[in-house]
């Protein structure tokens, strides 16, 4: 196996939202009542969860791993930082906004990324600083079109100036998923969009790699699915691609 041109793609361990949608399925419960509960914005790992990503971290330990990206939801940073956290080569972490899930659900609402900064000093959060609004940052990931269409950033100004109760932007954000439901706030083709944005940066990365060193990305299902496509439809759907379970690894030549 030419390692330089193969990236490790690795999807988070179970969450906690992984749980609670089994436990809802089988319930009866009405996707909108729990799809959108604020208490999963951004869930972490699940005590299973972690059992994963320690016993996969295994699978890792003897690659070169030089570089990991990770995607910026704390399920994902927590799974590499169980994965690769004792790797002996140290690689370095670096924490890629446009690998984070499609906004289809709470899980997928990322938290304050000044906490997350707190909870993993660690990470490279470099890139960042890119974005004008750091806690509106997701925003800046989306297609121009869904912005005005939506008017996501004026109205949550307006929002955060009227005298309501506030919530955060997450919670905003979450209540704006819920309320345009059975539609999702993110397109097809905008996750396409950062899919190849992301194999762009990877190319980029692997021409910085040495003899048997490699790269490791950790993201999510859609993402994924996604990422290892080779057919689309007209929306950028794909036709076919891998579906990802928990904490699986699998090699995939750029």
């Amino acid at each position: 196996m030419d390692k330089k041109s193969t990236i490790l793609l690795i999807r988070h361990a179970q969450s906690n939202y992984n749980i609670w949608e089994m436990e809802a399925m089988k319930k009866g419960l009405e996707y909108l009542d729990y799809n959108y509960r604020s208490d999963m914005i951004d869930c972490g790992l699940s005590e299973e969860g972690k059992l994963q990503a320690k016993k996969s971290s295994k699978l890792v330990e003897g690659e070169k791993v030089k570089f990991v990206f990770t995607s910026p939801l704390r399920r994902a940073l927590q799974t590499t930082q169980l994965m690769f956290k004792s790797a002996k080569n140290k690689p370095k972490i670096i924490v890629l906004p446009i690998l984070r899930e499609r906004l289809e659900a709470a899980c997928d609402v990322p938290d304050n990324i000044e906490d997350l900064m707190v909870e993993f000093p660690d990470y490279d959060f470099s890139l960042f600083k890119n974005f004008e609004n750091k806690k509106l940052w997701v925003l800046e990931t989306l297609e121009e079109g869904i912005l005005k269409k939506l008017s996501l950033v004026d109205d949550y100004k307006e929002y955060a100036k009227s005298g309501e109760k506030k919530i955060t932007f997450s919670e905003y954000l979450l209540k704006r998923m819920k309320a345009i439901y059975p539609k999702i706030l993110e397109s097809t083709s905008n996750l396409k969009r950062r899919v190849e944005m992301t194999k762009k940066i990877l190319q980029e990365y692997q021409a910085k790699l040495s003899e048997n060193e490699m790269i490791a990305i950790v993201s999510h299902y859609s993402f994924l699915h996604m990422f290892t496509a080779k057919t689309f439809e007209k929306n950028g759907a794909p036709y076919d691609g891998r579906y990802f379970k928990n904490c699986e690894v699998v090699p995939y030549k750029l």
